[in-house]
């Protein structure tokens, strides 16, 4: 998988979130009149994040919901936790190693 987008009515919150809150570089962005967006590198995996009310076509997007899960994996989830500084849901350990 080379990338995985992500169309949003909140794009700057994003942004601020994947890009100031946990650190992740912006590799790639673009600003035009019918649409906005950039991408994050996540350790080798690009997260497109795509401004929905400046497309040409914006997307009906359904309610928030928790069907999409953008996995981040840390060698340990506290330290890393106690390092961000965003409005974000406790982390939730699915695996030990």
């Amino acid at each position: 998988m080379s990338y995985l987008a992500l169309a949003t009515d909140r794009f700057d919150e994003v942004v601020e979130f994947y890009g100031d809150a946990l650190g992740f570089p912006i590799v790639e962005r673009w600003d035009r009149l019918n649409g906005r967006g950039l991408r994050f590198d996540l350790a080798g995996m690009r997260l497109e994040v795509l401004d929905n009310r400046r497309e040409k076509r914006p997307l009906k997007l359904g309610q928030p919901a928790d069907r999409i899960h953008v996995v981040v994996e840390v060698d340990d989830v506290d330290v890393t936790w106690a390092q961000i500084d965003a409005v974000a849901p406790e982390p939730e350990t699915t695996s030990l190693r």
